[in-house]
């Protein structure tokens, strides 16, 4: 065996999809049947729809597991929503995008060392780079083409 095939390039791990294409087409129809439930119950609060219609989704988990994967996801998105909002305020008022996200991070990292803080905007700076690697798999096909 020569050495090539023996050597992974970083930007082979990097790029590599994280679902296959079998997957993605799999997991389409689920997408859609979530985003028909939403439509369904836009008028009530997620809460009240989501985990039953996760536990129709995931019969195999518990409902614990199910209140907890729920939970997360709604305490993700209400974080998104009110950083959205924050952003778009300050914006709005004559601020850079750069200097609320530099207040942003100056506020999340104020009770930390500066050991903790290098750590927290290491994981941070990761997870960026995970998700927009896994934009890129997703709006590009394994040709690289754009899907």
């Amino acid at each position: 065996m020569n050495n090539e095939e023996n050597e992974i390039l970083a930007i082979d791990q990097i790029h590599s999809p994280i679902l296959n294409e079998d997957e993605c087409i799999e997991f389409k129809p689920i997408i859609r049947d979530f985003i028909g439930s939403y439509a369904k119950n836009k008028d009530k609060p997620v809460e009240e729809w989501l985990a039953n219609k996760m536990q129709e989704s995931l019969p195999d988990r518990s409902m614990e597991e199910i209140r907890k994967m729920t939970d997360e996801i709604i305490t993700a998105v209400k974080i998104s929503e009110e950083k959205k909002i924050s952003l778009s305020k300050s914006v709005s008022n004559g601020r850079s995008k750069e200097s609320w996200f530099a207040s942003e991070m100056k506020q999340a990292t104020s009770a930390m060392s500066a050991q903790e803080s290098s750590k927290y905007l290491a994981g941070l700076d990761s997870a960026l780079n995970d998700a927009n690697g896994a934009l890129y798999r997703t709006i590009t096909t394994q040709a690289g083409k754009v899907s």
